[in-house]
């Protein structure tokens, strides 16, 4: 009997167990679909503390409408996959924001009222594949309680690290509805360049959802009331009413965002292709500025550090060959003031040729560092510059300076006016009636603290200095717009998405692999400067024998000795760079296989080696459990 109830427990068992497992996948399909475990170190996947304070800051309503057609699962797999992930963050910001914010997931069919609505919203189309008539979308629309609009035209994959920062900033347009009026003064074309072919930098892009960007005119020697920062870019060349108008600016509490460059790339490059000689900025205009608010740019030098050089390809006795061009810098976060939020998460910083900043020791105004060199940098002439400079010279006659330089910094404090006397007679003159007005309300010294964010570079507001084109989509490799956008929301008081910018580049370099790599690098190349400058010696006078044949069409015995003892010199200075060239490969090589070794033979060998371990205090246990045992027998 018992047996016969064990067997018909045995054949109910199996039935039961697939009935159980069946029941836990619809519950938890039902019930745990919406609950995740992020285990990334940046918790990338969990919306973070600022889109919360933007969702909780939402007093009214907020309407999105996110496009994805049915069809980009069958035309794109990978698409579909990245719809769902943007699909369920979408949800997970609706239910944190309650009542303010609704989601409307529409499917625009081909010929349908939803593609109507798509296109009186103004999402461009999609056309995947060769020959594909169909058109598809992949966006999101959203309106806010005052009609205004804003959209992502696309999602694409390749700004997927991106995400929550791109809605983030979608929600907080729209919660803001005036924007914050910034005017831009810059004597480079950042709108386009006919001259060099270049378009408006993307930088200009990114700026304007978040703020009213307006072009400034200062002939009046004031600033319109409504502007609350000034983003001033190479200050070179200002008329005397440019200059007082923004010193009564900043008197007055007027936040100003400077970037100045005593080498301009961009300026070099529009000089060349004028045929002209590049010449240094003129800032005589606004150096009185600069003295009046404690600030100094040593004129004529540029930063190079070792250490932060960026890795470029240089031609080398018919070779292209990567080496670190020393004044074009990729800050990382450990040369940034990790307290200041201007510069949270936005490393690399990519700085191109940049300069270095000085605080007075006379003035009141206070000065703190944002971002700063090694301590290895050192201060070069721009004479040893030049559009196509060589860098593999500039790598190999390095010298270490010994101290960090200050390459961005926020001034603070109080200071006093470049005009102490008034507004210029000039510009009274010029103003007519309208001067008795300027002149009743000059300030002498500030009214409130100074806010000011200097950068002593303006080349890494390029693309070229950190943008990289995939598929026609602009992709960030450096944070350079993230800097620009957070130091504009810090001084205009807006809330900081700086910590969302940062999260798709996180800095994880190698470390160990990079430092043995510029060692051995430094070393090469002074040695292969030194023979490739021996080469040209020789060649040198080679042909200064060849020139001194005393009038005659064959050389002299003495003379052909001379030759033949300076092409063996010169054929054995080729080998011999030739070997330094293969060498510094094979170091390069060496060093990352003994690094990488290292790494993946650590884990198993620890872990073999405790298992051994714990073998031999098993085996001791066991050995002397046999021992008491045998005196028990």
């Amino acid at each position: 009997m018992a047996e016969a109830r064990g067997a018909l427990y045995a054949k109910l068992a199996i039935p039961l167990v697939l009935l159980f497992f069946a029941a836990g996948v619809v519950v938890a399909d039902r019930g745990l679909s919406t609950l995740r475990l992020d285990l990334t170190e940046e918790r990338r996947f969990t919306l973070s503390p600022v889109t919360k304070e933007i969702l909780a800051g939402l007093d009214e309503p907020v309407a999105l409408r996110l496009y994805v057609s049915s069809r980009l699962t069958d035309v794109n797999p990978a698409l579909a996959a990245h719809a769902a992930r943007v699909k369920a963050l979408l949800r997970e910001i609706e239910d944190l924001a309650g009542a303010n914010l609704g989601l409307e997931v529409i499917d625009p069919l081909p010929f349908s009222a939803a593609e109507d609505l798509a296109l009186s919203e103004g999402l461009p189309s999609l056309r995947l594949g060769r020959g594909a008539a169909e058109q598809l979308y992949f966006g999101l629309t959203g309106r806010n309680a005052v009609d205004q609009l804003r959209r992502i035209d696309f999602f694409s994959p390749e700004r997927a690290a991106f995400l929550e920062y791109d809605l983030a900033a979608l929600l907080s347009a729209l919660a803001r509805p005036v924007r914050p009026r910034v005017g831009l003064l810059s004597s480079l074309p950042l709108d386009g360049n006919p001259i060099l072919r270049q378009p408006p930098q993307t930088l200009l892009d990114l700026i304007h959802p978040h703020f009213d960007l307006t072009d400034l005119a200062l002939a009046g020697g004031s600033v319109p009331d409504d502007i609350s920062v000034i983003m001033l870019v190479q200050p070179k060349d200002l008329s005397l009413a440019e200059a007082y108008a923004l010193d009564q600016f900043v008197l007055r509490g007027g936040r100003l965002l400077l970037f100045i460059d005593p080498y301009s790339e961009q300026e070099a490059l529009m000089a060349a292709q004028m045929r002209l000689p590049p010449r240094p900025p003129n800032f005589d205009a606004f150096d009185p500025l600069l003295t009046a608010w404690g600030l100094r740019l040593p004129a004529g030098q540029v930063v190079a550090d070792r250490l932060s050089a960026r890795e470029v390809e240089v031609s080398s006795q018919g070779r292209r060959v990567p080496t670190d061009y020393v004044v074009w810098l990729a800050m990382r976060q450990s040369e940034m003031a990790e307290d200041e939020p201007v510069v949270a998460r936005i490393a690399p910083l990519n700085l191109n040729t940049a300069g270095r900043l000085l605080h007075r020791d006379e003035a009141e105004s206070s000065l703190v560092p944002l971002v700063w060199t090694s301590t290895e940098a050192e201060a070069l002439p721009i004479e040893r510059l030049a559009v196509n400079g060589d860098p593999t010279e500039l790598l190999a006659d390095y010298r270490p300076g010994g101290s960090a330089l200050t390459l961005a910094a926020r001034l603070g404090g109080r200071a006093d006016s470049a005009f102490p006397d008034g507004p210029p007679p000039s510009l009274l003159e010029s103003l007519g009636e309208w001067g008795d007005d300027l002149a009743a309300r000059h300030l002498g010294q500030s009214r409130a603290g100074l806010d000011i964010i200097a950068v002593a570079d303006s080349d890494l507001l390029y693309d070229a200095s950190y943008i990289t084109m995939r598929q026609g989509t602009p992709i960030p490799l450096a944070g350079n717009a993230d800097f620009v956008i957070n130091a504009l929301e810090s001084l205009s008081g807006v809330p900081l998405l700086g910590s969302l910018r940062g999260r798709g580049l996180k800095e994880r370099p190698f470390t160990v692999i990079e430092d043995l790599r510029r060692e051995a690098e430094l070393t090469f190349r002074q040695r292969e400067l030194a023979l490739i400058r021996r080469i040209e010696e020789t060649q040198q006078e080679i042909g200064d024998i060849e020139e001194r044949r005393d009038g005659g069409l064959v050389l002299t015995q003495p003379q052909r000795e001379a030759m033949a003892a300076l092409r063996d010199q010169q054929r054995i200075a080729r080998s011999e760079l030739r070997d330094v060239q293969r060498g510094l490969r094979a170091e390069l090589d060496r060093l990352v296989r003994q690094v990488q070794l290292i790494n993946i033979l650590a884990v198993p060998l620890l872990v073999a080696a405790l298992g051994i371990l714990v073998l031999l205090v098993r085996r001791r246990r066991a050995l002397g459990g046999a021992a008491r045992l045998r005196g028990r027998g």
